[in-house]
């Protein structure tokens, strides 16, 4: 019987370079059953392990779009064509497509954050009678940041997309701002199957990565340590979904794996922290601290 927590080895079939700091790597296929948005340990031996979400996949191979940040990727991206790499995985519920079938899709996006749901995008393009219709806003921070511009193109011919960026040069005619901003404009077919409403009230997750940094940096002094803003950097952002066993109720939320450089103000603060994480999907496993002196 395979152990599942040991890595296992496949070779890169293709390199995708999209940005200078932004590459899908592709590799051949070896797990059976995998939904969009699932995603896989990668093990660089002498450096450790970075949680990759899966950006599209087949039968035959598995793409992950990787941005280089810190010490794994970095050794991620010295990789070439038919280079080795270790896998272990597929990990989380990702999104499950039966439950998307005869549905309105929208879906709401920043950089990065486009390569999880890229899975779902592609099927329902594909099989675009299965759906009620699907909406993308998705923004990055430039053109020259934005990500899966082939794709991107097709998916116009039948999704209806709105592409934005945060700022760009002048002369530029494409859409400017935070995807907040066309928000608003979404016309809605059927409003009240849009939300998961709970005592707690309408919960919304952080998909822009300008967002992620704000919500992280607006919970570090009270928590006894400041960040630079230069020394934070977004490793991973991936959803997490799964169904609560007892009560059944579906749990929906994203994971965001930050690296940085942290200075400690306040002990006792930064101790409690450490040892009860912050945010409120601590219950789940999220938001622990791992630090290390430097």
């Amino acid at each position: 019987m395979e152990n599942e927590y040991i890595p296992y080895e496949v070779k890169i079939l293709d390199i995708i370079k999209h940005t200078p700091k932004e590459w899908t790597f592709r590799v051949n296929r070896k797990c059976d059953e995998i939904n969009p948005g699932q995603f896989f340990e990668i093990s660089m031996p002498k450096y450790g392990e970075s949680p990759i979400s899966v950006s599209g996949f087949s039968d035959e191979y598995l793409d992950f779009t990787i941005r280089e940040v810190g010490k794994v990727t970095e050794e991620i991206f010295k990789l070439n064509i038919g280079d080795i790499i270790r896998l272990r995985g597929p990990y989380g519920n990702g999104f499950e497509i039966k439950n998307y079938v005869d549905k309105e899709i929208i879906i709401v996006s920043g950089g990065s954050g486009l390569a999880p749901v890229r899975g779902i995008l592609e099927y329902f393009y594909a099989n675009i009678d299965k759906c009620r219709g699907v909406t993308l806003i998705c923004g990055f921070r430039s053109p020259d940041d934005i990500l899966f511009k082939d794709d991107i193109k097709e998916w116009e011919k039948s999704i209806n997309v709105t592409l934005t960026v945060d700022k760009a040069e002048e002369g530029y005619k494409g859409n400017t701002g935070l995807v907040t901003k066309y928000i608003p404009e979404l016309e809605i077919k059927d409003i009240k199957n849009t939300e998961t409403k709970s005592k707690r009230g309408t919960v919304y997750a952080h998909s822009v990565e300008r967002f992620q940094r704000d919500w992280f940096k607006n919970r570090t002094e009270k928590n006894g340590f400041h960040v630079e803003d230069r020394d934070l950097a977004i490793v991973q952002s991936q959803w997490v979904q799964f169904t609560k066993r007892q009560e059944g109720n579906r749990v929906s939320f994203i994971s965001v794996t930050y690296e940085g450089i942290l200075t400690v103000m306040d002990k006792d603060a930064f101790v409690r922290v450490l040892t009860e994480g912050i945010g409120r999907e601590k219950a789940y496993g999220m938001g622990m601290l791992t630090v290390m002196r430097v």
